[in-house]
């Protein structure tokens, strides 16, 4: 069932606004934070995704998969590069 445009709205306006009080500058602040906020949304709408981390093991983006999605159909979220 597709919920209403105002009712996608509005799902997205408390994230929007934790987004907005955390820190993140990028190449300064941790991404963690960022992502976390990201993840409880995608979780609470029982979307798939998972972390990507750098070469150290650091978290710098999140790879979600709309449901339905078969590789290679999905989509990442990435922080910019340091």
């Amino acid at each position: 069932m597709v919920e209403p445009a105002e009712a996608r709205a509005e799902s997205v306006i408390e994230p929007a606004q934790e987004l907005v009080r955390r820190p993140s500058r990028a190449g300064i602040d941790d991404y963690g934070p960022v992502l976390g906020v990201l993840e409880d949304w995608l979780t609470a709408r029982t979307l798939p995704h998972r972390r990507q981390h750098d070469a150290a093991g650091e978290p710098v983006g999140l790879l979600v998969a709309r449901r339905g999605d078969v590789l290679p159909h999905r989509r990442r979220l990435a922080a910019p590069r340091r």
